[in-house]
């Protein structure tokens, strides 16, 4: 059990330097490796139909999503409306091959505008440790999927200290942008830990998704909805 109290981030990332500096940052590596991940959990043949991306921020791993499973679709979410401009960009410059694939919405958790109530699976990158009240995304989690539905949510997991954290920063992002170093640092210390997380998808109904611990920083979430 992590050994202090969460300091919650802010639901959004919006600021124009910030959105910026991360679309524009090398996410190769983390998400080729979060594509691996949900590979090792499900048959590749079922990750097929229409899946829903929960914060999709600039839609780099939505993209990889696509190349990598090519029998789904996505409609790809975030509240971010120019997180969104980076994506419907990118899709339109760089991966044209994915236009009837993917939809990218501008949609807010809790609210009644993300398209479709049903879906064959959920995605979700790094977003859970921007709710300041997790019961919101695993109540939107459960709302937007059906018995046989894949879910599969990655996110950071709070260290034990903030001395760890800051550990975590420098061995992780010696070499970033500042502003990503700061969000770095305050996506870690606004993260939950297994056992909270473990709380939550009782609490939520979802007791069959399982929480594993990857790494010295992040844990998945996934498994097949009852």
């Amino acid at each position: 059990m992590a050994g202090f109290e969460r300091i919650p981030e802010p639901a959004l990332m919006d600021d124009p330097a910030q959105v910026d500096a991360y679309a524009s940052a090398d996410w190769s590596e983390a998400h080729d490796r979060l594509m691996r991940q949900i590979a090792e959990h499900f048959p590749r043949e079922t990750i097929s139909g229409l899946f829903l991306n929960l914060g999709c921020g600039s839609g780099d791993d939505t993209f990889r999503f696509l190349r990598e499973f090519p029998g789904a679709s996505v409609i790809a979410v975030d509240g971010a409306a120019r997180m969104l401009d980076h994506a419907r960009a990118d899709l339109l410059a760089k991966f044209p091959e994915f236009h009837q694939r993917v939809e990218f919405h501008q949609a807010y958790i809790p609210g009644a505008d993300i398209p479709v109530r049903e879906y064959a699976g959920v995605i979700s990158n790094s977003l859970l440790h921007h709710f300041d009240d997790p019961v919101l995304f695993w109540a939107a989690v459960r709302e937007h999927t059906r018995e046989g539905s894949r879910i599969f949510v990655g996110d950071l997991r709070r260290p034990a200290s903030v001395q760890d954290a800051d550990h975590l920063v420098n061995e992780y992002a010696r070499d970033a942008p500042e502003i990503l170093r700061e969000d770095f640092r305050n996506s870690l210390l606004a993260a939950f830990t297994p056992q909270e997380v473990g709380s939550q998808l009782g609490q939520a109904g979802l007791a069959e998704l399982k929480v594993h611990s990857v790494g010295d920083r992040h844990m998945i979430i996934a498994g097949v909805r009852n």
